[in-house]
């Protein structure tokens, strides 16, 4: 909802309306609103800053409100202070003594001030849910029930409570924090005491280990205090990473979460935002005239048929695949990566098969395009054309090909039951296409002829099979995984050199000659499929 409210903002022509958007009002200063403030207005200021063209995010006003005198209320005054700096620091305004006292559907009200907003978050606490006992038994102002030393339910002796639904007493008037750590030792405690009841053992009293708070303030900020100790800032964040890191269960499960805040730490401007448009109602549409997803790595089945391009880069970077096979894809796993992409963002409600497009016309008084197809008429503010530029066969309009007795099929409309064993076939071209093809069918056929127009330089493709354990390693670790694709990437731009210093090449064409003297020891044969 807050990357949305940042692409409505962008489209948004209204001055007003336009602000309302960027106005972000999270209330409740404790741990979670002081973090979510924090990171709201971090992402502005930092994330967001160069993704956009009309707005700019880093002046989006995030305001937190509380209605104490002091954020954070049960941590050191002295962390207080430093808070409210570094949030403001930060561009978040901070209100406090500010009682919420309506919230709309475009804005809150704050006393006799209205805010106008599209993002208001509540982090002012939570209510637990209703427990149902028969005799009643005592609830305080939350709704938790008041549990005795043991956690169990006065008058039910075998029933425990724990977690956000107890109201554990420690002393009078001073309650455990509904905090995980809390939750966590509450859990352990109510274990043993069952255990000591099924061994006719008395049961022990709760005891709470409070073992500090802390609380994060954007990228690289933080507050923590653990009995006497108390520090803040950068110290403070990385204390906070170590501490998090430290509880997760699984050697596998920490070096994987380390891995992943390393990378998102070191790259969080560059990676993908993907928004979808659930909470803002937009309707959005894909016109499709095939009767599935996939375009060319559906059309295209022909033997061989396989991608140039490695598989860790030939994939979306917000929906990497762990489970490629090898090195270059072949069609059936791209088309099936396509098809779960499909199902796992939820895209079938939006897909219109068997819908052909037949024009699209801008009507810039309306600000409006106009698309015609054969299920009739759409209105859009937004269109995006993605055809495909080799999406028909183009074969050659001959009169010997017309008048040809036997079968004639093109690569992109490969015929699959079509048996070529013993029989004598002719290949036209040697493009991308034919250097898969050929090696193949060449092994069925009784004759292979190819007729070539034009040799093409032709690079060794290096198409190993990964291994399950690699397989293994990028689904555990997919920061692993991110950092492949960003090596393949880095090696692929540096080829473009080749196209603005000519004279590089020279030394891959050396390597392809040499390739090709390897491979076909023909010298005839040599020659013709060496380009001039």
């Amino acid at each position: 909802r807050i990357l949305s409210a940042f692409e409505a903002a962008e489209n948004e022509l209204d001055p007003e309306k336009q602000k309302a958007l960027l106005n972000f009002v999270v209330v409740g200063g404790g741990p979670t609103g002081v973090e979510l403030a924090g990171a709201i207005a971090d992402i502005s200021r930092t994330v967001l800053v160069d993704d956009f063209r009309r707005i700019e995010p880093e002046t989006a006003n995030v305001m937190l409100v509380e209605a104490g005198p002091k954020l954070l209320a049960a941590f050191d005054p002295e962390l207080q202070a430093r808070t409210q700096e570094d949030l403001l620091e930060l561009g978040v305004k901070v209100r406090l003594n500010a009682r919420v006292d309506k919230i709309t559907e475009v804005g809150v009200q704050i006393g006799e001030e209205f805010i106008p907003s599209a993002c208001v978050f509540w982090a002012a606490g939570v209510q637990a849910a209703k427990m149902q006992f028969n005799p009643p038994v005592a609830l305080d102002r939350a709704g938790r029930v008041k549990v005795a030393a043991d956690l169990t339910v006065p008058g039910y002796a075998d029933t425990f409570v724990i977690g956000d639904m107890a109201a554990v007493e420690m002393e009078p008037g001073k309650f455990v924090p509904g905090l995980a750590p809390a939750a966590i030792q509450e859990g352990k405690r109510t274990a043993k005491n069952i255990m000591a009841s099924v061994r006719g053992l008395k049961r022990k009293p709760f005891k709470y280990n409070d073992k500090g708070q802390m609380a994060t303030i954007g990228k690289h900020r933080a507050v923590m205090q653990s009995g006497s100790l108390k520090m803040g800032g950068y110290i403070a964040w990385l204390a906070w990473l170590f501490v998090h890191i430290f509880y997760l269960i699984g050697f596998r499960n920490r070096v994987s979460v380390m891995s992943q805040w390393v990378w998102n730490y070191l790259f969080s401007k560059r990676g993908a935002r993907l928004i979808t448009d659930r909470d803002w109602h937009l309707k959005s549409l894909i016109l499709e005239r095939a009767a599935e997803v996939g375009g060319t790595w559906r059309d295209n089945v022909y033997p061989g048929c396989a991608c140039d391009v490695q598989s860790h880069l030939y994939s979306y970077s917000f929906a990497p695949n762990p489970n490629w096979s090898r090195s270059y894809s072949p069609q059936p796993e791209i088309f099936n990566y396509l098809k779960d992409c499909v199902q796992r963002f939820s895209l079938e409600s939006h897909l219109r098969f068997g819908v052909d497009v037949k024009s699209a016309d801008w009507n810039a008084a309306e600000k409006l395009w106009k698309v015609e197809t054969s299920n009739g008429t759409y209105h859009t503010q937004f269109l995006a054309a993605a055809p495909g530029p080799l999406s028909e066969p183009s074969l050659p309009k001959l009169a010997s090909l017309e008048n040809f007795q036997g079968t004639v099929m093109h690569s992109s409309r490969w015929d699959q039951s079509f048996d070529f064993k013993g029989k004598k076939v002719g290949v036209v071209g040697t493009g991308a296409s034919a250097i898969q093809l050929v090696p193949i069918l060449q092994k069925e056929v009784q004759h292979l002829t190819v007729y070539q127009r034009t040799p093409a330089w032709v690079v060794p493709r290096p198409n190993r099979k990964i291994t399950s354990f690699e397989r293994h390693l990028f689904a555990k670790f997919p920061a692993l995984q991110s950092g492949v694709r960003a090596g393949i990437n880095f090696m692929r731009e540096i080829f473009v050199i080749g196209f603005t210093r000519p004279k590089l090449l020279r030394f891959l064409e050396f390597f392809i000659r040499w390739n090709l003297a390897q491979a076909i020891s023909d010298r005839e044969l040599r020659k013709k499929l060496t380009p001039n």
